[in-house]
Order: structure tokens, then sequence, then C-alpha cells
């Protein structure tokens, strides 16, 4: 509770005392075009009352946005519109998952969509922690025009300086244990037997078999493709370097929120 809170404070620089709204709300899944024709689901929420135009929290997730839990309400009751999408790829969108790779420009494109809804007074700010944490870090990499804050927290400090390798050593067992999670297809991300079940394969012997390039078969039964592009650039090369967001965070002037627990 105190970290909603948190937030609802940090965000309302985004809004003024004359738009709050009762908990009542409205909800609609739509389909956001981005500029290559694939189409990401999004669950809009409003303020049932909306008599003028608000701000909108922008949450893009890669593990299901119909898990999302209460968060979207607490923002409701403040007065704003709150989008929670699923990232390319991933569960009611079109698309490859492959991450981190299309979260800049999808987040881009989500953000200016947001921003020319008629019903937006043109501010959107993102939050959300871990992988939706780098998609914030990502999109504000390209400067939209109507991103007004982000609140990203719990994330790695770059792609390849942190995750999936450690300045350039692989850290085999988490990485496979998220990625065992993500291929896993849970529905519910807040199921903690679900959660446990994903966490096995930190013991699991596997992971001290070689090849490297064969594990993803041995834990998950299938060749994961980002996996083994993940090995191949095993290097800071032009891969991870496209995908790079920590020298960039000092030409940001937006307000950032960066905390850790």
């Amino acid at each position: 509770m105190k970290r909603i809170l948190i937030l609802i404070i940090i965000l309302t620089g985004l809004l003024s005392d004359s738009h709050h709204a009762s908990i009542e709300f409205n909800k609609k899944t739509v389909k956001v075009k981005m500029k290559d024709g694939i189409y990401l689901s999004t669950d809009l929420y409003f303020p049932e009352k909306l008599t003028s135009k608000v701000p909108a929290v922008l949450i893009r997730t890669n593990i299901n946005k119909n898990s999302i839990g209460v968060l979207p309400y607490y923002f409701i009751n403040n007065g704003y519109a709150v989008a929670v999408q699923d990232v390319r790829g991933r569960f009611e969108s079109e698309g490859l998952w492959e991450p981190y790779v299309y979260e800049a420009e999808d987040g881009y494109e989500t953000v200016e969509w947001l921003a020319k809804q008629d019903w937006c007074d043109g501010k959107i700010g993102m939050l959300g922690g871990s992988y939706t944490a780098v998609v914030q870090l990502l999109t504000a990499k390209l400067n939209p025009p109507h991103l007004a804050a982000i609140i990203p927290h719990n994330l790695p400090a770059d792609p390849f300086r942190n995750a999936p390798y450690e300045n350039g050593i692989l850290l085999l067992a988490p990485e496979m244990w998220w990625v065992n999670l993500i291929e896993s297809n849970i529905k519910d991300y807040n199921d903690p037997i679900a959660i446990r079940e994903s966490q096995k394969v930190k013991d699991d012997s596997n992971l001290y078999s070689l090849p490297v390039n064969a594990i993803d078969e041995k834990i998950i039964g299938k060749e994961i493709p980002y996996w083994q592009k993940w090995l191949l650039h095993n290097s800071n090369d032009d891969y991870w370097q496209n995908l790079s967001y920590q020298e960039s965070l000092s030409e940001l002037n937006i307000p950032i929120l960066l905390f850790c627990q």
C-alpha cells in the first residue's frame, strides 16, 4: 500500500485537483496498431464520471495484463485513465516475442497513440517493475513528445551489463529461471504455486550439463530462439548496444523516480 501511495504522489504532477473522481470505472479492450501493422492488446480503464480530459498511466507488461490486479483502481480513483498492455508477442498481443528488442518503438507508438485519444489531455506517465521497468527506459530513450514521467523499479542496470550477462559473464541459473517462467504460459503471475514450480530450475542438474545451447531444450523442452541469440551475442556488440539505456539516462529531461527494494 505504501508503494502505491508513493506512486500516486509522484504522478500527481500530471493531475490538477479538479480531476479527482470516484472509484467507479469503465473498462474496454482495444487493439493499438504499431507502425509495422502489429496490433497490441490494451485494456483501458476510465473514471466513470469522466467530464474532462485526463492524463493516462501506461503499464506495458510481459506477464499478462489480465493479472495486473488492483493497481489501476488506485489511479482511477485519483482521476487518471489507465492503459495496461500486453507487449508484443505475449498473451493477447500479436507479433514475435523477443525480450527488449521491440519495446522502445512499441512503447513510443503506444504513448503517442494514447496522447491522441479524445479523452486524454496529452500527458502520459509510465510505471512498473522488472521487465516493465526496462520497457519504460527503452521507451524514454526515444523521447516520445507526450511522455511526462516514468517510475521504473527493480530493474537491471542495463541488459548486457546486468541481465542476461553480468559484465560478460552469463547468469545461467537466474536467466534460465526467468526464461522458464516466461515460457511456462502461466496465466496468473500472482499465483504463488505456479511461481514456486518455476523456481525448481535453480536446482536442476541440467544447469551443469554441456553444451549450454542445449540447456533450454533440457529444461523447457524446446529450443528458445532468443536464448540462442543471447548465447550467440556473448559480447557487448551492436545487438546489446542497441538495447542499452544506461548512458541515455543523463539525456532525459522528464521526471524519473528510480528505486529498488
